[in-house]
């Protein structure tokens, strides 16, 4: 059973549309390119504020990696040299 969707403005652009079927309640920005791209990096902000740690933690880890396999680097460009 299809639930019945109302018309709600965009969160950017504030113009009304119609939710996708498939999101429903939780589609918050309209299809416009400018809007997407607002909606994509407002949720790519909101994920490095909940997971602060995550690139200081990668970069050690790969310091570690880089420094345990030097050439690691230069055996995979010479086997890909596209």
């Amino acid at each position: 059973m299809a639930a019945h969707l109302r018309k709600r403005p965009c969160r950017f652009c504030r113009r009304w549309f119609l939710p996708d079927a498939r999101q429903g309640e939780q589609q918050y920005a309209c299809s416009a390119p400018e809007c997407q791209a607002r909606r994509q990096a407002a949720n790519q902000r909101a994920w490095v504020e909940r997971e602060p740690g995550y690139f200081r933690a990668r970069g050690e880890k790969h310091r570690l990696y880089r420094e345990a396999h030097p050439d690691a680097k230069r055996n995979w460009r010479a086997a890909h040299p596209e």
